[in-house]
């Protein structure tokens, strides 16, 4: 651009100086210095056009502004009320376990457990429409909410059954009901329905503990013990499809809880202990056992140590019920013509809480002698006559 200029002025002035010879010199240098101005002005404007507007600045510095504004909401957010939910989440409350209801086939019974607890609520209408309990026993059936107490774990089901062999106390002509608990742990606890009315007392059941030999329970089942012939009882089933009849194992739940005493003399007439036969079985959880048996007063007593095995299990081979056991003679107490060893079965029949009868089965007898083999014999919930005397001589 500069050089276009430049060549116009040239030609511009040459033909000035041409055209007007006849004007002064003073006329001619005002041409020129007009010229000169016209360059100047054309300068300054390609300038300007080179330099960003009013319009293009401002709109520059409001773009600015607003990247900034970006970034400082990016480092500095601002406190909506969405970013407070987003920082502070409520926490969801989990929700309850559903409330479970049992009740017997006779609706005697109602458990209600809801959280790993359980209470219990009795029927009278049905106690007094089955069995006229008002006006029989001349009493009321406690209606209030009994909750269970002493339980080892939480509850997770339950079943009520009236078993015949259960109802040890046997206060009233029917049947009392049994409540089988099973726990969240696999093991199943059992409770005594007590439906007299005592409002001095707490409205609470409590449990008589976890059942023996009972592990990794799935279900109880409420049917018939021998294929739709037999009595009613409860089964528990565990991991492995093995049954338990609970009727045999809540029958034995006293069985390690002391010595179990047999009145085996064949001359005892039943008037006096003195000078009796005696037997003694001795039970321990952990499978072992201990047999004593001797003369009441003599210290020349046999004593057997060995394992025992009582069969539990409903759908195998052997009849469940069946005591096995394997003993051998403690040199320690040992009698001239007593047998080394003892291998053999009884079948164990439970008659209360606190007694059982045995019927030989197989093998060796508890006691054998010129007189008498040990066929049948009944066993006591009491004190070791070998250890402790009958006889109270404070």
């Amino acid at each position: 651009m500069k050089k276009i200029i430049a060549i116009y002025f040239m030609l511009f002035t040459f033909f000035c100086l041409t055209a007007c010879e006849t004007k002064d010199d003073t006329d001619a240098v005002n041409l020129v210095e007009k010229l000169k101005t016209v360059e100047i002005t054309n300068s300054v404007t390609e300038n300007i056009n080179n330099e960003p507007t009013n319009t293009q600045i401002d709109k520059n510095l409001e773009k600015q502004s607003t990247n900034h504004n970006v970034e400082e909401t990016t480092i500095i957010p601002e406190k909506t009320e969405k970013t407070e939910k987003t920082e502070k989440p409520e926490k969801s409350e989990k929700p309850e376990d559903p409330e479970i209801i049992r009740t017997d086939v006779e609706n005697l019974v109602e458990v209600h457990i809801k959280n790993g607890e359980a209470e219990v609520n009795l029927n009278a209408a049905r106690f007094d429409e089955l069995y006229d309990y008002s006006n029989v026993y001349e009493s009321e059936i406690d209606t209030r909410t009994h909750k269970i107490v002493g339980t080892s774990s939480k509850v997770k089901d339950a079943c009520i059954a009236q078993i015949p062999k259960l109802d040890f106390w046997k206060a009233t002509d029917f049947t009392a009901p049994t409540i089988f608990l099973l726990m969240e742990d696999g093991t199943v606890e059992w409770v005594h329905v007590d439906f007299y009315t005592d409002e001095s007392q707490t409205a609470e059941f409590r449990s008589s503990g976890p059942l023996i030999w009972l592990y990794n329970i799935e279900e109880l089942v409420y049917e018939n013990n021998d294929e739709g012939i037999g009595e009613m009882t409860v089964f528990a089933e565990n991991e492995y499809g093995f049954r338990f009849d609970l009727q045999l194992i809540a029958g034995l739940h006293e069985l390690c809880a002391g010595p179990w005493i047999c009145d085996i003399d064949s001359s005892n007439l039943g008037n006096s202990y003195t000078n009796d036969y005696y037997a003694v079985l001795s039970f321990n959880e952990d499978g072992t056992l201990i047999y004593e048996k001797g003369w009441l007063g003599d210290d020349n007593f046999a004593r057997y140590t060995g394992t025992y095995e009582i069969s539990v299990i409903s759908n195998i081979e052997q009849k469940p019920g069946i005591l096995t056991f394997d003993l051998q003679i403690d040199p320690a107490f040992n009698i001239i013509n007593e047998a080394e060893e003892l291998h053999g079965s009884y079948f164990i029949d439970i008659q209360n809480f606190n007694m059982f009868s045995l019927y030989h089965s197989d093998g060796d007898y508890l006691h054998s002698d010129s007189y008498m083999n040990l066929e049948y014999g009944d066993f006591w919930l009491s004190y070791n006559p070998f250890i402790n005397s009958f006889d109270n001589d404070d």
